[in-house]
């Protein structure tokens, strides 16, 4: 494939998963007046735009893995391609690691760290594509949901494209462009419940929500995990009570959570 086709598909994805949550780069809407949410509708919305960023990500990694700047495995050939990409991508780092689990960013080069222990690098260079992985990036120290793409030539993998995706940007940019109201809160955890993904409140991010001291929130995870397509929760949390609805994406496994909030008495 061309580099010139590549680029355009890479682009076009990129302004499309701008577009899924860059409302908040616009001027603030008007005051709405609310008198309901329908919370089933809400979170199907957080659920389909986050889902719609991941994939789009992923669809532009995989597209970049084809240029020949990408095969080459020389960062210097490569670096200028995934600028661009990095411009105009949500707020995240672009980087590529070599077979040995070094990795490279735009910002830093060849950084000290390594991924080689990373259960997507490890997919990766297995050849196997991964999305949705939560960790905390070891070259900023922010949490981060990966996805990740193998980088092959000739038929071997000579390194694996990623993108860590800011998730603290990505809860902020969803709660702006959805408009909520205050007393409506949204969550998302990874496949296993134990870690938040997105929150409303981002210094709960990688929370484990079992792990709260709120027996009604654990009994509320338990009851996700065993029904984990979709469903409806009660749950108890310092002072307030949370009574709304999850979905479970088929893309990543997270589980979304949205609800009204009201004051124990």
């Amino acid at each position: 494939m061309s580099r010139r086709r590549v680029v355009g598909w890479v682009l076009l994805s990129a302004v499309l998963a701008t577009l899924c949550l860059s409302a908040a780069s616009a001027a603030p809407p008007p005051p709405v007046h609310r008198v309901r949410v329908d919370a089933a509708v809400a979170v199907n919305a957080i659920m389909g735009l986050t889902d719609e960023c991941l994939s789009d990500t992923a669809r532009s990694l995989w597209l970049l893995s084809l240029t020949q700047e990408i095969k080459s495995g020389d960062w210097d050939r490569m670096k200028g391609l995934l600028g661009e990409f990095e411009s105009r991508n949500v707020e995240a780092i672009i980087w590529f690691a070599r077979p040995d689990g070094s990795y490279y960013t735009l910002e830093k080069g060849l950084t000290d760290q390594n991924m080689k222990d990373r259960p997507y690098f490890i997919k990766g260079m297995a050849g196997q594509a991964s999305l949705g992985d939560l960790v905390i990036s070891r070259s900023t120290g922010k949490y981060v949901g990966v996805g990740a793409t193998p980088v092959s030539r000739d038929g071997t993998v000579i390194g694996v494209l990623g993108a860590s995706l800011y998730l603290d940007k990505l809860s902020e940019r969803i709660a702006r462009t959805l408009n909520l109201p205050s007393n409506v809160h949204f969550w998302a955890s990874d496949p296993t419940a134990k870690i938040v993904a997105l929150n409303r409140r981002t210094e709960r991010l990688f929370w484990d929500p079992t792990n709260l001291d709120s027996p009604t929130l654990t009994q509320a995870v338990a009851d996700m995990l065993a029904q984990p397509e979709r469903g409806t929760i009660t749950y108890d949390f310092q002072g307030k009570r949370l009574t709304g609805v999850y979905r479970t994406s088929p893309l990543t496994g997270w589980h979304f959570v949205l609800g009204a909030l009201t004051t124990l008495k």
